[in-house]
């Protein structure tokens, strides 16, 4: 599994469980609206073997809105996506 935490300013932290396999690379993780628009990709740095940290920014580095987005993670030969609450 791998755990994404969110480390908002003006949000609560949470950490949220997403099942993923064990050894598989994660490649990407991408930050969406509910409504499927991309609101940020997360660079590197953010990104570790299974810990994704996202600071509640967009890709302009403006914080985001309260409300729900679509975490998705790509690795090599799977994916996996959760909802997350923000707020």
């Amino acid at each position: 599994a791998i755990h994404i935490h969110t480390i908002a300013g003006k949000f609560d932290s949470q950490a949220v469980r997403v099942p993923f396999p064990a050894g598989e690379p994660i490649q990407s993780v991408a930050i969406y609206t509910v409504n499927g628009k991309l609101v940020r990709t997360l660079p590197r740095n953010h990104i570790g073997d299974r810990a994704v940290n996202w600071d509640g920014r967009d890709k302009y580095g403006s914080e985001v809105r309260s409300g729900f987005y679509l975490v998705k993670i790509n690795g090599k030969r799977h994916s996996a996506s959760v909802r997350l609450a923000l707020g």
